[in-house]
């Protein structure tokens, strides 16, 4: 039986932990909604319209409701690392791609 990866419970649980914790700063105006989506495919405007699905999304404005990839770029995104995975978060299609591919913040 082949196994899909999945995160742990101590994976999961560090995200939550992230995604409670993000809050607009008191008394900033122009600042950053914190508008947050786990697991949601986005569409990248390189030259293959890659879809990516970042452990947690964090948009200033609130993204559009949609059935199908969002095609707006979130200002930050967060990879919990998990073992035996660190090369998908960290190498080349990981935070060097979001970078490069209009992402404020990896």
């Amino acid at each position: 039986m082949k196994s899909e990866a999945s995160p742990t419970s101590r994976h999961q649980k560090a995200l939550q932990c992230i995604e409670r914790s993000l809050r607009p700063i008191p008394g900033h105006s122009g600042g950053c909604a914190c508008f947050a989506l786990a697991d949601t495919l986005i569409r990248f405007n390189d030259p293959d319209r890659s879809i990516k699905r970042p452990d947690l999304a964090i948009f200033c404005v609130e993204p559009p409701d949609t059935d199908g990839a969002l095609e707006m770029i979130p200002a930050a995104v967060v990879e919990v690392l998990s073992l035996g995975y660190e090369e998908k978060d960290l190498g080349a299609d990981g935070a060097p791609f979001y970078l490069a591919h209009g992402v404020h913040e990896k």
